[in-house]
């Protein structure tokens, strides 16, 4: 939707700055969005301000691209993804198709390798090329997979689907790659049991 008020200061103060392309905080100077319209007339701009300043608002006719940039935020939202900007600002250039604009939210996978355990899978795991060759996310699915498994855990498929934008059929399809993979689940669990006897070790010392 078009931002009506500062996500940082509430202020309703916003303006279009057509000439840097931002949506802008008239107050705090917080850049709240971007405007996807790269050939607009100064004059509109300097119109725009003009009325600004003099308190006189009665809106202004948004481009065809940010119109259809709007209407592709909302379609995304539906299914949990988001519009990849760089490919709708080639779009609006006039510099490649509208292909492949949506994606899925980006996902702060080092929150999961800084997990010890999860890393020692993801370690293994290089051995594995059939489970190697994945996506980091996939990757990561699999170490948690893994690990519920041989520590007797409940997997939350719905959990982990949400946490790493990854469907739940996926999951289940990385649950049989995990259990099928010769050898892996073993070496996993020796790994584990060798983790487990160190830090025993180390806190009976």
């Amino acid at each position: 939707m078009v931002p009506t008020q500062c996500t940082y200061c509430n202020s309703v103060n916003v303006v279009w700055d057509y000439e840097r392309g931002c949506i802008v905080c008239g107050d705090c100077g917080t850049v709240i969005d971007l405007i996807y319209q790269p050939h607009t007339p100064f004059n509109l701009q300097e119109d725009w301000m003009i009325r600004r300043s003099r308190g006189v608002d009665h809106g202004i006719s948004l481009s065809k691209h940010t119109r259809m940039y709007l209407k592709l935020v909302r379609k995304a939202s539906e299914y949990g993804l988001v519009v990849d900007n760089e490919v709708f600002k080639e779009y609006s250039l006039g510099r490649s198709p509208l292909v492949k604009v949506f994606k899925k939210p980006n996902v702060d996978l080092d929150k999961f390798a800084s997990d010890e355990y999860v890393r020692l899978v993801l370690d293994l795991m290089v051995k594995y090329p059939r489970l190697a060759s994945r996506t980091d996310r996939a990757k990561v699915a699999l170490a948690k997979i893994a690990l519920s498994s041989l520590l007797d855990e409940e997997l939350d498929v719905k959990k982990l689907s949400r946490e790493l934008n990854i469907s739940e059929v996926h999951i289940r399809r990385l649950y049989k790659a995990v259990v099928s993979e010769f050898g892996f689940l073993d070496e996993v669990r020796k790994s584990l049991l060798n983790s487990f006897a160190k830090e025993v070790r180390y806190v009976s010392s």
